[in-house]
């Protein structure tokens, strides 16, 4: 009996049952060739070694390892935003603590953190310029939300010290009607 000619595109789909490369490939419109997802060009691929070749080349490498560094950049990004909230309630932390920004430069402390977070402990100037404000208007809010519509009333009492030098002191009371 007589051997049946296999058509291009048999042979194609052979050579994609193949080849298990994350479905980077499909089979081109006109059924000459593959098309790559990754390099954007048809190729002839009439035999397995004609896909074995493409693979090889140094431009299929390349355009192979895009999609990974995007993936990776996407990745940073987001972790950026997480990175962002942590710095943000490291901030909030030091103030509620009443602890100086400056202790952050300390090398134990920050490796410490840094061990026990697993995340990079930003400097104190980092803190002041990107995330201190954000933090006032945060406060700004609540005294806003607490007070709501009441009337306020602030005392301020200024006096003098006789006993140092004549050091002038002022108490300020605050509280809403």
């Amino acid at each position: 009996m007589p051997k049946e000619k296999t058509s291009n595109t048999v042979k194609i789909n052979h050579g994609l049952k193949s080849v298990d490369d994350g479905n980077i490939y499909q089979i081109a419109n006109d059924a000459r060739g593959l098309f790559c997802k990754a390099c954007g060009k048809v190729f002839k691929c009439e035999k397995k070694s004609h896909l074995e070749q493409h693979e090889r080349g140094d431009i299929h490498n390349k355009n192979v390892k895009k999609p990974l560094r995007q993936s990776l950049l996407y990745q940073q990004s987001t972790s950026g935003t997480a990175n962002r909230e942590f710095n943000l309630e490291m901030c909030n932390a030091l103030i509620a603590a009443n602890i100086p920004w400056n202790k952050l430069s300390c090398p134990k402390l920050k490796e410490f953190l840094q061990k026990y977070t697993g995340k990079h402990i930003p400097d104190e100037s980092t803190l002041r310029k990107n995330y201190l404000e954000q933090y006032f208007q945060d406060t700004g809010e609540r005294i806003k939300t607490y007070i709501g519509d009441n009337d306020i009333w602030i005392s301020v009492d200024e006096t003098t010290d006789s006993v140092y030098c004549g050091l002038r002191a002022s108490n300020t009371i605050k509280s809403s009607f």
